[in-house]
């Protein structure tokens, strides 16, 4: 049985804002099946290449193929429910309830002008379900706390039954303990569901600990890719972040643990 085609490959891809581009003749193969994460220095390139992965930010050369086709050949409805995608602080009314909120997501599944459907009742049910939610359903968005709102934008996405999540820095402005709930459904939703995950990610650690594939970035560009013992070296992290740091590998942890020494 042949391999299964990469889940985005982008070729000689160039991306940018106005005139300013991010990355130029970027190379790029992500595999299908396991959690990414894309890792790098502030402004190395990994948000773009997200955004241009959902087709959010025009490219200005090259292409991505997802799934073996040409990025540019899909409709915007196929494109919405093959690829779900959340981005950095999105916002709604803090009045929305979160079952509303949640249903947003079934956007892509509906016909114009028509109401919720059962399908659409299930999908939402589920994924409030899946993020610990449901109990919060008819809460507004302003009276969540921090963590319960990340997981409710998580579950719009979730109700979206993409094959495929992005998400950039699902985390960020999180506690360690809301930090770690949602990457731990991050990882429930790739394990059970069999679904795509990639996610943009400033912590080395989390990457260290439930991403399947890091790609870490520099300045435009792929500084190293590959599992996460191939690619999170001391060596590699030094060389990238311009920090000296020890990698660890404590007894009964599959997984390493990243400290950064203090400079000087």
């Amino acid at each position: 049985m042949p391999d299964p085609a990469p889940l985005f490959e982008l070729s000689r891809a160039s991306a940018g804002y106005g005139r300013s581009l991010v990355f130029e003749d970027l190379d790029l193969t992500l595999p299908a099946g396991c959690v990414i994460a894309l890792c790098g220095p502030n402004g190395s390139g990994k948000s773009t290449a997200l955004r241009s992965m959902r087709r959010l930010l025009p490219m200005t050369g090259g292409r991505i193929l997802l799934s073996g086709h040409d990025l540019k050949d899909w409709t915007a409805k196929t494109l919405a429910r093959t690829v779900a995608m959340l981005a950095q602080s999105p916002d709604a009314p803090e009045e929305m309830s979160v079952r509303d909120l949640v249903m947003l997501g079934r956007y892509a599944h509906r016909r114009p002008l028509s109401g919720a459907t059962a399908a659409d009742d299930r999908a939402c049910a589920e994924a409030l379900e899946a993020t610990g939610m449901t109990s919060h359903a008819a809460s507004a968005i302003g009276a969540l706390s921090g963590g319960q709102a990340q997981r409710a934008w998580i579950a719009m996405v979730l109700a979206q039954e993409a094959p495929t999540i992005l998400l950039d820095e699902p985390t960020n402005h999180l506690d360690i303990a809301h930090a770690l709930d949602v990457l731990e459904l991050i990882r429930r939703m790739n394990r059970e569901q069999g679904r795509n995950v990639v996610v943009v990610l400033h912590d080395l650690n989390f990457a260290a600990r439930y991403a399947d594939h890091v790609v870490l970035f520099e300045e435009g560009a792929v500084a190293a890719q590959g599992s996460v013992p191939e690619v999170l070296t001391e060596a590699t992290i030094s060389r990238v972040f311009g920090v000296d740091c020890r990698v660890l590998h404590p007894e009964g942890h599959a997984r390493p643990i990243i400290v950064a020494l203090p400079r000087g």
